[in-house]
């Protein structure tokens, strides 16, 4: 076999050009990479927010306002609470009706001061009677039921629950 040098050899230059070539390539496609997930997490997070917005500002329907409520805990929007609805077919709960389910579930120890027990931690029995409980409207007008007598043991009339809670008086 011959030892000469064959012309179709890579030169320097031609090995210059070559690893040039692929490190342009391979940061081409790092950038195309890099792209594709920021619009991924981009549109995402468009996703997200989307369906968040359209969860708060879809308005209750009208069966919803009429034969749901919600049972706080304590004096406050923020503390504990369960929901109540009413069944298919019955009259709307209303706000005596709401009163109504609400004190059910403090006389069968589901709700105590402050906290929503809950049915697995309760005897499923009547275990304690119902505090005062008082009315207001939250904004998309379902009725919402708070414990008339605060931590301190302040009694308030449902006008001043109403207004501490910042929300609308429920007619009755």
């Amino acid at each position: 076999m011959n030892n000469e040098q064959h012309d179709h050899w890579p030169t320097d230059a031609d090995m210059d050009r070559v690893w040039s070539s692929t490190q342009n390539e391979i940061a081409r496609k790092q950038h195309t990479a890099k792209m594709r997930k920021v619009t991924l997490l981009a549109g995402t997070g468009t996703l997200v927010l989307g369906i968040s917005a359209a969860a708060i500002v879809i308005p209750a329907t009208q069966f919803q306002i009429d034969n749901t409520t919600r049972c706080y805990s304590a004096q406050s929007t923020t503390s504990e609470y369960t929901d109540a609805a009413q069944a298919d077919g019955m009259d709307p709960l209303g706000v005596a009706g709401a009163i109504s389910s609400c004190e059910a579930t403090w006389a069968y120890g589901f709700m105590v001061p402050g906290k929503f027990v809950g049915p697995e931690n309760t005897n499923h029995g009547p275990v304690t009677t119902s505090p005062a409980l008082g009315a207001c409207l939250n904004p998309n007008n379902t009725v919402v039921v708070f414990p008339l007598k605060d931590e301190r043991g302040t009694v308030l009339t449902e006008e001043q629950l109403c207004q501490k809670v910042n929300l609308r008086l429920a007619a009755r």
